[in-house]
């Protein structure tokens, strides 16, 4: 099913119901049971035992003082009873206060970290292609930044509920015989506010899913403008007014959203100040009542319903003030949950056969991709690589090279056509197996912020000898008495930078410390001049000896010695033969050679370096 279908079906299954709305709180609410148990435990003790008792001390300890003092009981009577009751509410206030301090505060960071490691592992267990869907990204985005704070308030928000409706027993039960009126008073002002709460909490959570386009705009502007690679464009361009007004239309849009929602959040406010208000002057009129017709004359119960009428309009505010954070709470978890139910089944394939070791034949038939969504494509490709052999790619940006090394790693599946390793279809093989066995080098080389070592490690360990010895084979002399260096000033101010070229010549040492059958290479050296790039290759050739090597390439000065040389355009490949025999044939390739090799004359570089001595007939 095509991503954005998918997504389209996802969204119908959440439209509001009970159901839904107890599956989104369930979801948030599942990874503490299964993180964090104990925390769940001591939390219930804080505020289902611990915090409901203390509230009930406080309000039985004003009639329980008052009524000893009315009755002659004595000061002395009337202190040990306040103690008494004062003290079970510090004993539980400090009970609470012990399970934050000694165990809650530090726990919830552990949870917190398995949480996030959750969403990180699933992101990289997703098919690629929903990286192309932007409703996967919206997705992505609410997960990375809500899914912990919202499970995290899901949490704290049930418990707290249960609190609240202990809270409420224990009054209810401590006042209902005296006042039962007071009762249908608190049950009615408790629905008015669910009411309110809970359509203001969708509403909340609507305005807040309009405002992800226009905050993802302002969060990339925000990462734009303080990373190191665009400086010099900011600086030298005129990007920069583009990106300005980029930036306040993007809010600009979120200030639009908020404003459709400002009658909402007034119509709220308003009966929430009705509800902690309407309490308070119906006990005293109903008290005062009392007391003038002589019903009453009991002064402790007079400040029992006081203290009652408090405490009942601070619970239903927070019972329904919860109820309705709860309902916000499901709505981004079904948001939320979009992201963990986007369909996978590449990355997801654990069976399958693992690649032989030893140098595997590939090949292409008749293959056709379009990626997700439209746009480019790939049309009828072939490509054949013997065991061994040095198979170079090569035509104009955007001709379909790289959308060919994705499809070599399984990245993506075709659309039809076949891609074989040692004859058998590369869908029989387990993904993260087949991988394991191919090494790649990206035009773009990741540089993590880790140590040089572990920058190097990343297909395989191996000993310092061997690290260092791929260092001085690409050229990275400086650098190997510096294993234990951390890469980029990310968090270390003296950290190691790398400049482009050098980064490039990284991540082809990481292929010298691995061993792989198969070596994919990207224009991983158009970073490096011509010479260096040319020893690169040689280099890289050399590696090939003990692998099968597809190397996609810019500069045709590195790939004239390779065993085939496949030119592509448009998504085709047009031509196929050795560096002599495309020559030869007088085509685009021949074109494209002599091209650059006017280029580097006009440079003030001999085509003897780069290219050997080319007559007319561009024979050496």
């Amino acid at each position: 099913m095509p991503a954005a279908k998918a997504q389209t079906e996802q969204k119908k299954k959440q439209k509001f119901s009970l159901k839904t709305y107890f599956t989104n709180v369930w979801f948030l609410f599942r990874p503490w049971l299964k993180h964090g148990r104990g925390y769940l435990a001591l939390n219930f003790i804080q505020t289902g035992v611990l915090y409901p008792i203390r509230e009930l001390m406080m309000v039985m300890i004003v009639q329980a003082v008052i009524d000893v003092v009315q009755y002659n009981g004595g000061f002395r009577k009337a202190l040990l009873t306040a103690l008494f009751y004062a003290g079970i509410s510090i004993v539980c206030t400090a009970g609470s206060s012990a399970i934050d301090a000694l165990h809650n505060a530090w726990k919830v960071h552990d949870i917190k970290g398995k949480i996030e490691q959750e969403i990180y592992r699933h992101a990289i267990r997703t098919d690629t292609a929903h990286l192309d869907n932007p409703d996967f990204y919206d997705s992505y985005k609410l997960a990375t930044e809500s899914f912990w704070s919202k499970s995290v308030r899901t949490m704290n928000l049930l418990f707290w509920i249960v609190g609240c409706f202990l809270g409420t027993a224990s009054i209810t039960t401590l006042v209902s015989l005296r006042a039962p009126f007071f009762l249908v008073m608190m049950a009615a002002l408790a629905a008015l506010g669910l009411a309110t709460e809970t359509w203001w909490a969708r509403m909340d959570a609507k305005k807040t899913k309009l405002q992800v386009g226009p905050k993802r705009r302002v969060d990339y502007l925000h990462r734009l403008f303080y990373q190191r690679e665009v400086q010099a464009d900011l600086r030298s361009t005129r990007i920069a007014p583009t990106l300005f007004s980029m930036y306040g239309k993007a809010v600009k849009d979120g200030i639009a959203v908020g404003k459709m929602h400002r009658p909402g959040m007034t119509m709220d406010n308003f009966a929430q100040s009705f509800i902690d208000y309407i309490p308070t002057i119906a006990v005293l009129i109903y008290v005062a009542h009392g007391f003038g017709t002589g019903k009453f004359t009991d002064i402790g119960l007079f400040a029992t319903l006081i203290a009652a009428a408090t405490k009942f309009s601070s619970y239903i505010t927070g019972i329904t003030y919860e109820i309705g954070q709860l309902t916000l709470c499901s709505e981004y978890g079904g948001q939320v949950r979009s992201f963990f139910e986007f369909k996978s089944t590449l990355e997801t394939q654990e069976d399958g056969l693992e690649l032989a070791d030893g140098k595997p034949e590939v090949e292409l038939r008749n293959v056709h991709f379009c990626y997700p969504g439209g746009g480019f494509c790939l049309n009828d490709v072939s490509l054949h690589a013997a065991p061994g052999e040095k198979i170079a790619i090569v035509g104009e940006n955007g001709a379909g090279k790289s959308t060919l090394m994705k499809l070599l790693l399984r990245l993506y599946d075709t659309d039809s056509g076949q891609i074989l390793y040692n004859g058998t279809d590369i869908k029989d093989y387990a993904p993260k197996a087949l991988r394991s066995k191919i090494g790649v080098a990206f035009q773009h080389s990741n540089i993590f912020a880790l140590t040089l070592r572990e920058n190097l490690q990343v297909y395989a360990e191996a000993e310092d000898d061997k690290l260092r010895d791929a260092l001085r084979a690409v050229g990275l002399e400086r650098l190997t008495d510096s294993l234990d260096t951390e890469l980029t000033r990310e968090f270390e101010e003296d950290g190691l930078m790398l400049s482009g070229g050098e980064a490039q010549k990284l991540a082809l040492a990481r292929l010298l410390v691995g061993d792989f059958g198969l070596v994919l290479l990207d224009e991983p050296s158009s970073a490096l001049d011509p010479l260096a790039e040319a020893a690169m290759t040689e280099l890289l050739f050399e590696k090939a000896n003990t692998a099968t090597t597809i190397m996609v390439a810019h500069r045709l000065s590195t790939v004239r010695h390779a065993d085939r040389i496949y030119v592509m355009a448009d998504g085709t490949v047009t031509e196929c033969g050795t560096h002599e025999e495309l020559i030869a044939l007088g085509g685009t390739y021949r074109e494209m050679f002599l091209r650059q090799g006017e280029k580097y004359r006009q440079d003030g570089s001999t085509m003897r370096v780069h290219f050997g001595h080319a007559d007319a007939g561009g024979n050496e």
